[in-house]
């Protein structure tokens, strides 16, 4: 009886020590800092060309990076698009993670560069659903992007979009997965585009530029004014019925499920 209890206590032991090894090595997965490789991200087929890792600057001129997110006390790498020819606007570079459960909640982070006048946009998915979309240029500075992961199974997807011309480079860096809900912005995760950070942790507000307006002053005065220079929303309004949106400044397009077709997603492919 004895040997029994203790060959059953062992089992329970056995159980909850996999289960947890399991949820949190799932989780541990998604982190990565592209020091030597990709880590567990894959790059997808439906892409038109592949992520890079670099360190140092872009070889192209007033775009991308100058340096990866945390140089010191060396260069490191980081994962960047490279925009030049032949790529065009709205090809597209996506990084995915696989399938992954999480038992309550978590918070995926990155940090990303957005720098140059003619950057299309950085988007994470999660299945099709877009949980972050950082539309055109965000300056020579890496900023912190962070969404808290409900209980559940996930898959995401971080895609970079080429814009009008090679000055659209987008870098990535230091992918990070923590259990629990994401904590409040702070200024260190330089969230003001055209201004700068007051505040204290959890009450920030940014002070604009002159000629910049907006929670973040990420929206151009001009651009409200005139609806010609204002940045497109179609991937904000769920307009892909089976697929998901990608867009730049000035265009935007859906990226259909297998099976399907339409400017929309939303027709059959005939299996003729």
């Amino acid at each position: 009886m004895k040997n029994l209890v203790l060959f059953l206590d062992i089992l329970f032991l056995l159980i909850v020590s996999l289960a947890v090894t399991s949820i949190g090595g799932e989780i541990s997965k998604l982190e990565c800092t592209f020091e030597r490789n990709f880590c567990k991200w894959h790059h997808s087929a439906i892409g038109h060309f592949d992520w890079v890792r670099h360190k140092g600057k872009t070889p192209s001129s007033r775009t991308g990076p100058s340096n990866d997110h945390t140089p010191y006390p060396r260069a490191r790498y980081y994962a960047y698009i490279e925009t030049s020819a032949p790529r065009k606007e709205l090809d597209f570079a996506m990084l995915k993670s696989g399938p992954f459960h999480v038992k309550d909640k978590c918070c995926f982070s990155l940090w990303f560069n957005a720098n140059g006048e003619d950057v299309g946009s950085l988007i994470v998915l999660d299945g099709n659903s877009n949980i972050a979309n950082f539309l055109g240029d965000r300056g020579n500075v890496w900023r912190k992007m962070k969404k808290t992961l409900s209980a559940g199974p996930h898959s995401l997807s971080i895609i970079g979009v080429r814009g009008k011309s090679y000055r659209g480079d987008i870098a990535i860096d230091d992918i990070d997965v923590v259990e629990g809900s994401c904590p409040k912005s702070t200024c260190s995760d330089q969230p003001c585009v055209e201004g700068f950070c007051i505040g204290v942790p959890g009450k920030i507000s940014c002070v604009c530029n002159p000629g910049y307006t907006g929670k973040y002053c990420d929206t151009s005065i001009n651009a409200l004014q005139d609806q010609s220079l204002a940045l497109t929303t179609t991937c904000q309004k769920n307009r892909c019925k089976n697929g998901f949106c990608i867009e730049t400044p000035s265009n935007s397009t859906c990226v259909c499920n297998p099976g399907f077709t339409g400017d929309r997603c939303d027709s059959r492919k005939d299996s003729n």
